[in-house]
């Protein structure tokens, strides 16, 4: 029988890679196509529309946190109720949407006003208008994607993912190259949204035989799902404001073809955020028994050591590697005109990389249903990130943005709530950061060593681009199996490449996965 946990952990990082090959190809053909000016109206309504998904209200969570309670404790019927109680709520929502969008389409010539011209308006009422109706139909059939995670069924719902990726360029391409323009792009996607939503429905009734009941609700177990969702609630607003508010700000008071610079940088470190939580939906069903099982504070430390030291090791490569060529990249893939994207994105990934690693903490919170403290804690933050950005936007842009993000994140991430995982959870959160210490050591001198190599040959074409790339990989990697990994690590990257095998080297630690 396939190992869901690890297959969908090695499908989901295939599927990032192929997504980001596509993006590779596909954006900078769409930003030919479109222009600077249009492509940055599409990024604007994408992260307003973004905003909109606050209205989820933090039920996802909520779905996946009690279906696998009941699957748990094998008790069906309670089941089918909660799924069919969270299926009314979404529909709900989604009658919230369109209100709330209606009343946002009506107001948006008066909102960017003074940053755009009557045909970026208009082209932004249209796209709004479709998404928005996407967001609409998309809503409550999200509720049977969460079931899936819910029962760790990962391998069926990435493939259908990495599917999607694929198909997408290839209608748009061909529709671009035909003259079509974000219009087109916004009704394609949002169709192949619906598609995949409505799979994954009929994936739930007929292969996990999911019922909907809809009588004799359980009205207690509302009260408690609605209380934990509430601080689920916030921390979906603070990560909206944090990175769908910048976009919007720079859209008021700088226009769309700055946002179109920000839109890529957001891009690249979206695409960094996803690869720090690739793992992160496998766990919380994992942490979630665990707690149910009344785990000790040593074995939880044990395992937010374990994956903080993993998320490390992942991502300082990728940080590291973006840092020394990511410059040449961004000039060769959507050309000069964006290279201040580049310094965004260095000020993005440093803050990102602080709050990745500790992935597995929220996670608990979620778990023990904890949410409270970290919930207002980051409620708090993003205001203050929102009144940091808008003087900083005014000075420098979209770099002022990045700053302002940052710092705000590092203040929350980096310190206040880590004081929160040592006196309240308990977690050895001293323990962690020397470890995540010690395994910098050999991370900067990998550091270094790109910075020689980058120093002593010019980069000049993409192939030298690719054969720095690649020595920087290949001695970053040994540094770090000789002077970083531990034997836990190295054993779990050995079972990783040696999936395809019947014969597997046996951890010697309990697996994860």
């Amino acid at each position: 029988m396939i190992n869901q946990k690890k297959a969908g952990v090695v499908l989901h990082l295939i599927s990032l890679v192929i997504n980001i090959s596509i993006s590779l190809i596909y954006i900078p053909i769409m930003i030919r196509h479109l222009g600077k000016s249009e492509y940055g109206v599409y990024a604007l309504i994408i992260s307003l529309i973004g905003l909109m998904n606050i209205l989820d209200l933090g039920f996802g969570n909520a779905v996946v946190r009690y279906t696998a309670k009941f699957i748990t404790i094998g008790d069906k019927e309670k089941e089918y109720r909660l799924i069919t109680m969270f299926f009314i709520l979404y529909f709900c929502i989604s009658v919230l949407v369109i209100f709330i969008g209606t009343v946002i389409y009506l107001q948006l010539p008066q909102i960017f006003a003074n940053s755009m011209n009557v045909f970026e308006i208009e082209r932004a009422k249209i796209l709004f208008a479709i998404m928005v109706t996407s967001l609409v139909i998309t809503f409550p059939l999200s509720v049977f994607t969460f079931v899936m995670i819910a029962y760790e069924r990962f391998v069926f719902a990435r493939i259908i993912g990495i599917i999607r990726y694929i198909i997408f360029p290839c209608i748009m391409i061909p529709l671009l190259y035909m003259g079509y323009k974000s219009v087109a792009i916004a009704i394609v996607l949002s169709i192949l949204s619906i598609i995949k939503m409505l799979i994954n429905m009929v994936y739930c009734f007929r292969k996990l035989k999911i019922k909907l009941i809809f009588n004799n609700f359980d009205y207690k177990l509302l009260k408690s799902i609605l209380s934990f969702s509430f601080w689920v609630f916030l921390n979906v607003i603070t990560a909206r404001i944090y990175w769908s508010t910048d976009q919007v700000i720079l859209g008021i008071f700088m226009g769309a073809e700055t946002v179109a610079v920000y839109a890529i940088a957001s891009q690249i470190s979206s695409y960094y955020n996803l690869f720090g939580l690739a793992i992160n939906s496998v766990f919380l069903p994992k942490i979630t028994t665990m707690v149910t099982a009344e785990s000790s504070p040593k074995e939880l430390s044990e395992i937010f050591i374990r994956m903080g030291r993993l998320q490390f090791i992942w991502l300082t490569y990728i940080y590291i590697g973006f840092t020394l060529f990511g410059k040449y990249f961004i000039k060769w893939w959507v050309g000069p005109e964006y290279d201040i994207a580049y310094y965004i994105i260095i000020i993005l990934m440093f803050s990102l990389t602080i709050t990745l690693i500790k992935f597995i903490g929220p996670n608990i919170l979620l778990a023990k249903n904890m949410n409270k403290f970290r919930s207002i804690l980051y409620l708090v933050l993003a205001l203050m990130n929102v009144v940091l950005t808008i003087p900083l936007a005014k000075l420098w842009g979209g770099i002022g943005c990045a700053i302002a993000t940052a710092i705000v994140m590092v203040i929350g991430n980096g310190f206040i709530i880590d004081i929160y995982y040592y006196k309240v959870i308990k977690i050895n959160i001293i323990l962690f950061w020397k470890n995540i210490i010690r395994l910098s050591i050999p991370t900067g001198i990998s550091f270094i060593i790109g910075i020689l190599l980058k120093t002593n040959i010019e980069i000049d074409s993409p192939t030298l681009f690719v054969t720095n790339v690649i020595l920087f990989s290949v001695g970053h990697g040994l540094i770090m199996w000789f002077f970083g990994l531990n034997k836990y690590e190295k054993n779990l990257i050995i079972s990783l490449l040696l999936v395809p095998l019947k014969k597997k080297r046996r951890i010697k630690h309990d697996s994860l996965f």
